[in-house]
């Protein structure tokens, strides 16, 4: 799973100074790769990007499209591919393409730890979502 959030990294990343950056000091666990990957959402959408995973979590049944209709807001709305492409290597579609799961059983114990909940990034907090 690290390989795979590395590899995802640095093809999301626009120049070469940013890859170099990159490679010379990568994230040396999943933890920290799931830490740069929610720093990296940028602040418009990470309220629903936030809401995506607590539905994944609370709400498993839900198709992509469902859960993309409930995370749509007044200011936007909200498509599959904005899903994975927002959510980095967090989130994947199942192996039907109907659904929206974390692509690792880590992802969703990280989005429950204390290390998020205690963090500046708890607001994807899911400590405490029933699921």
């Amino acid at each position: 799973m690290w390989v795979v959030c590395q590899v995802e990294i640095l093809a999301l990343l626009r120049s070469q100074a940013a890859v170099r950056t990159v490679l010379t000091n990568p994230p040396r666990t999943l933890k920290t790769t799931y830490q740069r990957i929610l720093k990296e959402i940028d602040t418009e959408n990470s309220q629903w990007v936030r809401k995506a995973f607590k539905l994944i979590v609370s709400e498993p049944n839900l198709t992509a499209t469902q859960l993309c209709k409930q995370i749509s807001g007044e200011d936007i709305v909200v498509t599959e591919d904005m899903v994975l492409d927002r959510c980095g290597s967090l989130i994947t579609k199942s192996a039907d393409g109907l659904y929206f799961e974390f692509s690792h059983y880590t992802v969703r114990e990280f989005l429950r730890s204390s290390v998020v909940e205690t963090s500046p990034l708890s607001r994807y907090s899911l400590a405490g979502v029933k699921g």
